[in-house]
């Protein structure tokens, strides 16, 4: 009898471990984030990224921005004089600047004009959308090339604009891919965060 009772105890134990591992699997913070851009007559081209919520729970979003990927950054003194290089991350951030509390089902939406975007990638290049939650992780969202996405296929250049923005604009040799951002192991998430060359293509992006 006593084994018994040590074996019903034992597979109760286990019963009420699996539930609770369910629940909190259930339970768990999961944004959604997805990326847009929108033009009007009335407001100048934007990009926006959207942060859903789709839990039971209320959640916070630490940051949210677009990921180009890495690069080779100069590091130079005061003076201006080379020191040496790194390698680091190039994002964009849209927002916040202080974390934000989404309350479950919630939407939140973060925008970026135009205007605002550095010139220093190509227009063809696909940035991806990410959210970063409370735990300092990164939730991946869809890629595109966002200036494109804004401008058209025929954008305002003229004759006498600057080097660096006709180049920005101009029609590249090779296609562009979004960054890796997940390793080639995690067979779980999107075939496209672990293999680039996965990516699908903006209407468009012939190149």
């Amino acid at each position: 009898m006593t084994f018994v009772i040590a074996v019903v105890g034992a597979l109760t134990g286990c019963a009420s471990a699996g539930v609770a591992v369910v629940g909190a699997w259930k339970d768990r913070p999961r944004l959604k984030v997805t990326l847009h851009t929108q033009t009007s007559m009335q407001l100048p081209p934007h990009v926006m990224v959207r942060v859903l919520n789709d839990s039971p729970r209320a959640t916070t979003v630490r940051e949210v921005g677009l990921f180009e990927g890495e690069r080779d950054l100069e590091i130079t003194s005061q003076s201006g004089e080379l020191v040496g290089t790194t390698r680091g991350e190039m994002t964009f951030k849209l927002a916040p600047e202080d974390p934000v509390f989404l309350e479950a089902g919630k939407l939140g939406e973060w925008v970026r004009p135009l205007a605002s975007f550095p010139r220093t990638f190509h227009s063809y290049k696909p940035l991806r959308a990410y959210a970063m939650d409370a735990r300092g992780r990164r939730v991946w969202g869809g890629a595109g090339p966002v200036i494109r996405m804004m401008v058209g296929d025929n954008p305002p250049i003229e004759s006498d604009d600057p080097p660096e923005l006709m180049e920005m604009f101009a029609v590249p040799q090779k296609r562009y891919l979004p960054a890796k951002v997940e390793p080639r192991w995690k067979l779980w998430v999107r075939k496209e965060l672990r293999k680039p060359e996965a990516y699908r293509r903006w209407p468009g992006d012939e190149v």
